[in-house]
């Protein structure tokens, strides 16, 4: 993976998180939003809407804001609505998150059933491991 890949930024509370050793918001199907500490997977289970990116928010600068962090371009995923094997490119169905997470989706069908019950496709979360 590239060294964008191996980082990004706490929807949550804005830090910088490794994707080797953060907290993980694991979602059903496999995708995971990488979280600075406990609190912030218990904040963003318990109202995930208020860590979106708004239409009045803006995103991360260029060019990042374009691909997202971590950059997953390339890496194959599972839609953790339909299950469905997804690539995830520019094109991609995704909702995107404050500080440029993002949960990528198979259609926009699937992100609207996000957009209007998010915490029934999210699994658990997965604390780091001691290194």
């Amino acid at each position: 993976m590239n060294g964008a890949a191996q980082w990004g930024y706490c929807p949550v509370t804005g830090k910088n998180v490794s994707v080797a050793s953060a907290f993980q918001v694991n979602f059903i199907n496999g995708q995971k939003l990488y979280v600075a500490d406990a609190a912030a997977a218990a904040a963003y289970r318990a109202a995930p809407q208020a860590f979106w990116l708004s239409p009045h928010e803006s995103p991360l600068p260029m060019p990042d804001g374009m691909r997202g962090l971590p950059d997953f371009r390339g890496k194959a995923f599972q839609c953790p609505r339909s299950g469905e094997n997804i690539t995830v490119d520019m094109k991609t169905p995704r909702v995107v998150h404050r500080h440029g997470q993002s949960v990528y989706f198979c259609c926009f069908g699937c992100v609207t059933a996000f957009w209007m019950d998010p915490t029934s496709l999210i699994a658990n979360v997965t604390a780091p491991t001691a290194r």
